[in-house]
């Protein structure tokens, strides 16, 4: 049985707030002695496509914080290419969102 592009598309609107939900539920856990770490989005294991939904997701329910994203490095295309990388970033420059490298595989967006 095949399913309709709506039901796809649906799906991953839900898997996206699922898991901006279980990332906010995650982060706000109470750490003793430590720096709270900025909201995090793990983008590992997801198609571009997922990654690009929870990217913008993401982002929109996060505006006002400085967030961690999680791309990955590559390593496992086998291309070498790290398309998740490429595609949070043109999503980032096109929501006018500054970042730095926190190092290869991930990236430090600030406030907007």
């Amino acid at each position: 049985m095949t399913m309709p592009e709506e039901y796809y598309y649906f799906a991953g609107g839900v898997l996206a707030l699922l898991a901006i939900l279980i990332c906010c539920c995650c982060c706000k856990k109470e750490r003793p002695h430590q720096e709270q770490s900025p909201p995090t989005l793990d983008l590992h294991r997801y198609t571009v496509r997922d990654a690009k939904l929870l990217t913008e997701e993401f982002l929109r329910s996060h505006r006002h914080q400085e967030v961690r994203i999680i791309t990955g490095r590559g390593q496992h295309n086998p291309n070498g290419d790290a398309p998740i990388k490429h595609a949070t970033i043109r999503i980032l420059n096109r929501m006018e969102r500054t970042f730095c490298y926190e190092n290869e595989g991930c990236l430090l967006v600030d406030a907007s």
